[in-house]
């Protein structure tokens, strides 16, 4: 599960150097602000703040703003009547979903993030981890796009899998971490076998979780 995550302190050289950015376009800018998913019934899609997604269109593998929260190309209703979250997306059921299956083929993406937060503990009293990764640096996370051309919308929701026993202490679900080059460039290029088994070998020995345990409800 990813809860919320940020883009402060990216830098874009490591970045380009990571994603191999081949792309001449100018690139979108990091905030300080944390990303929060896209939900119904809050607000029009405009108003919502994007962050940068790393995809591959044409043989070029460029930058782009998007939203989180996908939208599907094949949704015709008002936002505001969307009552599923796709905020997030198990690896497990991608092939099957119909919000996801189309997306896994063909339009893949990586979301350059500096951590991502999970919450522990009871309501009202829940603690906010911060999950880094091991060594510094960005944390990649695995994800896919979809355009919808009614709503003039580009959003993404990112892969989630089985934890390791670290962090199921935390969630029963993590994030798919893509932690190299050589991990980018199967999830992206692969056949969907290559993407989905790169995905789901991501380890939470990579991470760093600040605090380190989750709070005991009282």
């Amino acid at each position: 599960m990813c809860g919320s995550f940020d883009t402060a302190n990216l830098s874009w050289a490591d970045i380009v150097d990571l994603a191999r950015l081949t792309t001449n376009e100018p690139l979108p800018l990091f905030s300080g602000k944390d990303r929060f998913p896209m939900r119904k019934k809050t607000k029009a899609a405009g108003e919502w703040n994007g962050t940068p997604i790393i995809r591959v269109r044409n043989d070029v593998r460029e930058a782009v703003e998007a939203q989180w929260g996908l939208v599907p190309f094949w949704w015709r209703k008002p936002l505001s009547e969307k009552a599923f979250d796709t905020f997030n997306a198990k690896l497990e059921g991608v092939r099957e979903t119909k919000s996801y299956r189309h997306a896994l083929e063909k339009q893949r993406c990586v979301i350059p993030t500096s951590c991502f937060y999970e919450s522990t503990g009871p309501k009202g009293g829940k603690t906010k981890h911060r999950v880094t990764l091991a060594g510094g640096g960005p944390v990649m996370l695995a994800g896919l796009y979809d355009y919808n051309k009614d709503l003039e919308l580009l959003s993404f929701t990112i892969i989630t899998t089985e934890p390791g026993p670290r962090f199921r202490e935390f969630h029963h679900r993590v994030p798919a971490i893509l932690p190299g080059p050589g991990e980018i460039e199967g999830y992206l290029s692969g056949s969907i076998d290559q993407a989905l088994a790169i995905a789901g070998s991501s380890s939470d020995e990579l991470l760093v979780i600040d605090p380190p345990k989750p709070v005991e409800p009282a």
